[in-house]
């Protein structure tokens, strides 16, 4: 995660500032910083890009204030297209010294470069024209001492005085020490005898990165790429700022000769290539020398050295397949990538497949696909440069992978696990063997092999499925890159089935001082299989453990010949011709031999004036059942106690209640096993406090009873008034349907006088409909008809 948020803080910054490619690109060559009669000169460049606004030269004030204050006569560089530079004659070498800047701009960002000239005449001269060093570093700015004075020596720091030596004591070797240096420290560091001035004053500057070293970003919590070839690791992006003559992402790849820049794109134009030329480049990187050159006027050519094969043994064990091997040289000119090649036994010639510069070295990578033990023999690595030519022949042997021959051979299986004796000898190919590998997959499933270390040669797998083939093969590995040999003939194995689950309804409970009783609910299986409940008895304090085959129609079994007081853990399972599954471990002590200690940590709390809590603990393995509370009054016969017996021995506290109030009781407690009861050492005190008195206040209370009561008694009435208001609506309906019941059944008969018979004739009436009663229901039955 730290590598992404580089690589995206790295684009933001590349994206929004700029300030990367502008730093990268921006160069400042001061020709001759020493100055003399010759003529000097400063040239900014902007390689590979177009600046938004020009390019500016000028005199760094920030430095040095005390410097010239004439305007520097810039001009184009007419070698380039986007460059500027200042070219002093001979005459004007009075007005040189000092400190300047190249400055150029990238979207709105100022990309500035710093460097000084001095004259080559001062006093004293530094070690390095700039120096960079990372926070936190000790840090030794060294001026050598050139003209001798009987004068005080002074140094400053921006121009301002910040140490002094005696004219006595003024060394060979100027120094100023800063331990721990900080951002702060950095500057402009002049040296001078005290008669003098800013002409015979030398100058070096120190640039502190703001970071500690191998590290960058805005909390300088991010790690620095390994930067090559004195590559110096930008603070703010963690990229690599590279010296003259280098490119690529760390400085990994050298420039044709006489080129420099960030695509070695630009080229020296001098006659002898980049001599004279002191590159100067944004900080923290500061200057330095192209490439074959040396000395603060980058004058001084590096002689040409013998090429030199480093870090090649004599001997190489390899062991057969892919193999790469490296050729370092070293050397000036350094070798290129043609002029490194790898010699084979039969005479074929190799070329590198990789090739980079580091740390004044020259490596060559080679590539060999596969090599086989035919191949081992003497190969020379062959160096071929303009100073000279060297072979280095070594010795390569190739080895050959081991194999096992035999497959693994499977001891026992259950329904998850496997013991397996691995065989892993005897093999095919060379040893010695490092490790071991056992490699295991389902056959029926498409899933990846899965492997386990194995130090021994029989191992036990773990957590497989039941009723599962399985496939089996060992793979040995010897010592050496790529020593993993192939795996071995497969051996194939089936898990057995899940066995039968545990007794349920599992008790163990003490019988006697050497037997505990251990019984379980019937066993009905599933299968016609004969089974039998295999019972493991183990002790807690010994290293004694038994195991008992009972039939499968029984229900209990006694655990005989133990020893009394002692814990035992016991479990069950049922077996079949597969072992069933193992029950939860029960644990009980058989009974004591002895009496039962006294209960330890009695306590008497929380005490009023009626009762009181105690409290005790007792030990494990004596076979407490009860404890027994015996109090009575102080100064009473003893058969006036009083006996409370707490049959449940897990029990720890006890409240006795219904003492008499500022009374001083004796509480003894006993703790009662199979063989007896305890024997106290000493009886306890226990006095109860006063009887407390009603407190005054008590018209609260009653006040709060009042208020519950009479807000009980208004609730019951609002409930029989509105019973009473629905009573009395419901017989005036009923009374209204009887009255009109009662009207439409009683008709008055019509007399009709005829001459001959006297006919009586009733009025057919129209049969009203039938008067409904409503059916109570239980389930109509309210909670306020209760109330009612």
């Amino acid at each position: 995660m730290d590598s992404l948020a580089s690589l995206v803080l790295c684009g933001v910054s590349l994206l929004l500032s700029g300030t990367v490619e502008g730093a990268m690109d921006l160069i400042l060559i001061n020709s001759l910083p020493l100055v003399s009669d010759a003529e000097t000169s400063l040239t900014c460049i902007a390689s590979g890009w177009r600046p938004h606004e020009p390019i500016t030269i000028g005199r760094d004030f920030e430095a040095l204030m005390n410097q010239h204050q004439d305007p520097l006569e810039v001009t184009q560089d007419v070698t380039r297209e986007w460059a500027k530079k200042v070219v002093w004659k001979r005459e004007k070498a009075s007005k040189i010294n000092g400190a300047y800047f190249c400055e150029g701009r990238v979207r709105g960002e100022a990309i500035r470069i710093r460097t000084m000239k001095m004259r080559q005449q001062a006093s004293f001269l530094p070690a390095t024209l700039t120096m960079t060093v990372d926070k936190g570093d000790n840090v030794n700015i060294s001026f050598k001492k050139v003209l001798i004075k009987e004068e005080d020596a002074v140094i400053y720091k921006n121009g301002s005085f910040i140490h002094s030596v005696p004219r006595h004591e003024v060394p060979d070797i100027l120094e100023v020490h800063l331990p721990h240096a900080q951002p702060q420290d950095a500057g402009v560091y002049s040296a001078r005898y005290i008669g003098g001035n800013l002409f015979t004053s030398a100058f070096t500057r120190l640039i502190v990165r703001r970071c500690e070293a191998q590290k960058w970003g805005p909390e300088c919590n991010h790690l620095c790429t390994a930067c090559m070839n004195n590559g110096v690791c930008h603070e703010d992006t963690g990229e690599c700022i590279c010296p003259p003559g280098f490119m690529g992402r760390t400085c990994e790849k050298a420039c044709e000769l006489h080129t420099f820049g960030r695509t070695c794109k630009e080229r020296c134009s001098g006659q002898e290539g980049c001599k004279s030329y002191v590159f100067c480049l944004p900080d923290p990187y500061g200057c330095s020398c192209a490439t074959g050159w040396k000395g603060l006027q980058c004058n001084e050519g590096i002689p040409r050295m013998t090429p030199k094969i480093v870090d090649l043994p004599d001997h190489i064990e390899v062991n057969s397949g892919k193999f790469n091997p490296i050729c370092k040289a070293s050397g000036w000119p350094l070798p290129t990538n043609e002029e490194m090649t790898l010699v084979k036994p039969d005479g074929t010639v190799l070329h590198p497949k990789d090739f980079n510069h580091t740390d004044h070295f020259s490596v060559a990578i080679f590539t060999i696909h596969r090599i086989l033990p035919p191949d081992s023999g003497v190969w020379v690595c062959s160096v071929n440069t303009v100073a000279g030519m060297v072979e280095k022949p070594f010795n390569i042997s190739v080895k050959v992978l081991p194999k096992p021959l035999n497959a693994p051979n499977v001891i026992d299986t259950g329904h998850n696990f496997a013991v397996i004796n691995i065989s892993s000898e005897p093999y095919f190919g060379d040893g010695p063997i490092k490790s071991k590998k056992l490699l295991y997959k389902p056959v029926n499933h498409y899933e990846a092999w899965q492997h386990i270390q194995v130090t021994n040669e029989i191992v036990t797998l773990n957590y497989l499925e039941p009723r599962t083939e399985y496939e089996l093969c060992v793979q040995l590995v010897r010592r050496g890159e790529g020593g993993e040999g192939h795996p071995g003939p497969v051996r194939r194995f089936t898990t057995a089935s899940i066995g039968l689950p545990p007794p349920r309804g599992l008790n163990l409970l003490p019988k006697s001082q050497t037997t505990l009783n251990l019984t379980w609910q019937p066993i009905f299986p599933s299968s016609e299989d004969d089974f039998y409940v295999e019972v493991e008895r183990r002790s807690v304090q010994k290293s004694d453990q038994q195991n008992i085959k009972v039939p499968g129609n029984l229900t209990s079994v006694l655990l005989n010949n133990l020893h009394p007081r002692e814990q035992y853990v016991v479990r069950a399972r049922v077996n079949t011709k597969a072992q069933g599954e193992w029950s939860e471990d029960l644990t009980a002590w058989t009974l004591s031999d002895i009496l039962p200690p006294q209960p330890e940590n009695i306590k008497i709390s929380n005490i009023t004036h009626s009762s009181a809590v105690i409290s005790w603990t007792i030990l494990d393995g004596y076979s407490i059942s009860s404890i027994t509370i015996r109090y009575k009054v102080q100064g009473k016969n003893e058969d006036q106690h009083v006996d409370v017996k707490i049959k449940n021995a897990t029990i720890i506290q006890y409240q006795l209640k219904g003492l008499e109030p500022e009374t001083a009781y004796q509480v003894d407690i006993f703790a009662e096993n199979n063989i007896g009861s305890s024997n106290p050492a000493f009886s306890h005190e226990l006095v109860t406090l006063p009887e407390s008195q009603a407190p005054a206040d008590l018209g609260g209370g009653k006040m709060l009873l009042i208020a519950i009561l009479g807000s009980a008694g208004m609730t019951c009435l609002t409930v029989l008034l509105a019973f009473l208001i629905i009573l009395q609506l419901k017989r005036a309906n009923v009374q209204r349907r009887m009255a009109q019941a009662f009207q439409n059944v009683r008709e008055e008969p019509a007399v009709q006088f005829n001459s001959g018979t006297l006919a009586l004739n009733r009025k057919v009436k129209n049969n009203p409909d039938p008067t409904i009663y409503p059916v109570l229901d239980w389930n109509d039955i309210k909670f306020q008809d209760v109330i009612g």
